[in-house]
């Protein structure tokens, strides 16, 4: 697999990934974090 095609491809993954991991354990971590 080309080099760009692998960024693209993680990229993607983490677009469509982090919201969700986000939305279930991201708000409660960073509020502790700054509390």
């Amino acid at each position: 697999m080309a080099p760009f095609a692998a960024i693209l491809l993680s990229t993607i993954a983490q677009a469509m990934i982090w919201p969700m991991y986000r939305d279930l354990f991201g708000e409660k971590h960073l509020f502790e974090r700054q509390s």
